[in-house]
């Protein structure tokens, strides 16, 4: 497929008649449409279970770091604090999480899943599992495997 092609076919993905340009060979760009692709599967696949990636990724890292305190997970996924705040309000409101005083520091939170929110992490993670299986497949094992650490330094704003 040669650079041209591949640029229609991204921007082939939204509907739109419309050039591109240069953003077909922008990695930022191409990350971006890459991203909401994703995302829209994820969505999809979510559906059932009324998760928001925001949702999903602090129910991940509260279910690996039970008590961990509310405003590390904000920072860890860069969230701001009254937005966190509330999507926490929802997931307690929801019966899947709770927020307990910290035992070491009285204005701080911790968080922790309720039973109900152990067993959808359990049902979320197959669903994710099957998202990253076609992702890979897609992609080939070689490319998906390889994609990880040039990302992550990307992530690290190590260019």
């Amino acid at each position: 497929m040669e650079a041209g092609d591949e640029e229609t076919e991204i921007h082939g993905a939204t509907g739109d008649d419309i050039d591109i340009g240069p953003l077909g060979q922008e990695i930022g760009y191409v990350l971006r449409r890459a991203q909401l692709m994703i995302f829209r599967r994820f969505f999809a696949d979510f559906a059932a279970e009324d998760i928001k990636p925001a949702q999903y990724s602090t129910l991940m890292i509260v279910s690996r770091n039970p008590g961990v305190a509310q405003g590390r997970v904000a920072a860890a996924l860069d969230i701001k604090k009254t937005n966190f705040v509330a999507m926490v309000s929802e997931l307690e409101r929801r019966g899947l999480m709770l927020r307990r005083p910290s035992a070491t520091d009285r204005r701080s939170q911790c968080l922790h899943l309720t039973d109900t929110g152990v067993a959808l992490v359990e049902r979320l993670r197959s669903i994710a599992a099957r998202n990253e299986d076609r992702i890979a497949a897609a992609l080939g094992d070689g490319v998906y495997d390889g994609l990880f650490a040039p990302l992550r330094r990307i992530a690290r704003g190590e260019f």
